[in-house]
């Protein structure tokens, strides 16, 4: 009967060679510790293997070798088993990029994200939130390690959605305390502060609001330009709520929006405005000065003033600095080299780089501001209160309600 597994076995096989004795003997302990149900046919074909030679005259089998000859046969050599090598399950890994979520401009993240690989051998990759916010990105990317946020409003966000890890004494110690969380969860890099651009041509310097809130009066109607929609407005109406309180702000926003002013979506739109004439005043940014440079030559034809915050003045709201600032993410893979790429940021060199692109005041010492700013530490700043909900909530209802009906 055959086996599965087994070939069925013919009496016509033939063992030849000198080692058919021993094979033949060999292959009957196969066969018997198989348990083969034809006995016959396995003893026919032993036979067979061990009487395989010539035969002799008298009709005798005669083997082909003798038994002297045999014992001359060379044994065939032991093989050694070969051990193929397994890698261990335990092996380590690739090095993990190091992640960047941000919303800066992608061309200056790569710039500086190639700076920092150079001088480390840090990978680093970036990724943007596109349409969507930055908290909403940082929430869902599990591998983030550093954020990257243009915005105070941001950096505030990350925070309050509890996604910071603390950074290193290190880190904050080399930035001013207002330029820094209260919590110590993320730091500026770059700072832009409010500014008052105009016509210079069609309105004295003199003649112009010495303060945000004096944007209310009545000879300033459908005269000026802001960006209700930005996060740089929503800060200041943040820092108008801290300094005037949740009353004072809420009365200030009706007698703005009744002076009708126009509306548009950045602030460099608003610097445009003005220096073609299409507005007289607009609430902007210092580095949208620089930004119209290439356009227009330099400087720009723009004259620009910067509401309060003097030494001997109070806190001004329309004095605020919007910032671009870092975080390391709570579950950053490489909380050391997250610090590191931050303290790149931190670094003079960097510092200067941002000052020379777009006029951003640098945020550590030993590095020099556009000669035409005014100094920081000269200023009185207001100090946004960014961890108080109802402020910050109203802040951002004020922009909303000032902000154009959607068509």
């Amino acid at each position: 009967m055959e086996r599965p597994d087994q070939r069925p076995l013919r009496r016509r096989t033939v063992l030849r060679g000198a080692f058919g004795i021993v094979a033949g003997a060999a292959l009957a302990g196969i066969l018997a510790a198989c348990g083969d149900d034809e006995p016959g046919e396995t003893d026919a074909l032993i036979a067979s293997a061990a009487g395989n030679g010539e035969s002799a005259p008298d009709g005798t089998s005669r083997p082909l070798f003798d038994d002297a000859a045999l014992a001359t046969v060379t044994p065939a050599p032991t093989l050694e088993p070969t051990v193929t090598s397994v890698p261990s399950a335990t092996a380590t890994p690739e090095p993990r990029p190091l992640t960047i979520v941000t919303d800066w401009d992608e061309a200056l993240v790569a710039d500086f994200a190639s700076r920092f690989s150079t001088e480390t051998g840090v990978e680093v990759v970036a990724r943007t939130p596109g349409d969507g916010s930055l908290v909403e990105l940082a929430a869902s990317d599990a591998d983030a390690d550093v954020y990257l946020a243009r915005s105070l409003r941001e950096l505030a966000g990350l925070e309050a959605a509890e996604l910071l890890a603390p950074l290193p004494e290190e880190l904050l110690a080399g930035v001013d305390a207002p330029f820094t969380s209260v919590a110590g969860r993320w730091v500026g890099v770059g700072g832009r502060s409010t500014v008052l651009l105009y016509d210079a041509g069609r309105v004295a310097s003199e003649d112009l609001p010495a303060t945000l809130l004096d944007f209310t009066a009545p000879r300033w109607r459908s005269a000026f330009g802001f960006a209700p929609a930005t996060a740089h407005f929503e800060m200041l109406m943040l820092a108008l709520v801290s300094t005037a309180g949740v009353d004072a702000a809420e009365s200030w926003a009706q007698r703005f929006a009744g002076n009708r002013p126009a509306h548009y979506a950045s602030t460099l739109d608003v610097a445009r405005a003005v220096a073609t004439g299409e507005v007289l005043l607009g609430i902007a940014q210092h580095t949208d000065i620089f930004a119209l440079e290439p356009e227009y030559g330099a400087p720009a034809p723009l004259g620009a003033q910067w509401l309060g915050g003097g030494a001997d003045d109070a806190a001004e709201p329309g004095a605020f600095v919007d910032l671009r600032g870092a975080a390391i993410a709570d579950q950053a893979h490489d909380p050391d080299a997250s610090a590191a790429f931050i303290q790149f940021l931190l670094s003079g060199e960097a510092q200067a780089h941002l000052v020379a692109l777009n006029g951003e005041y640098p945020l550590v010492a030993g590095v020099a501001a556009d000669s035409r700013l005014p100094l920081l530490s000269q200023r009185v700043l207001p100090q946004l209160q960014l961890a108080d909900p109802v402020a910050v909530e109203t802040a951002k209802l004020l922009a909303q309600q000032l902000a154009p009906p959607e068509s």
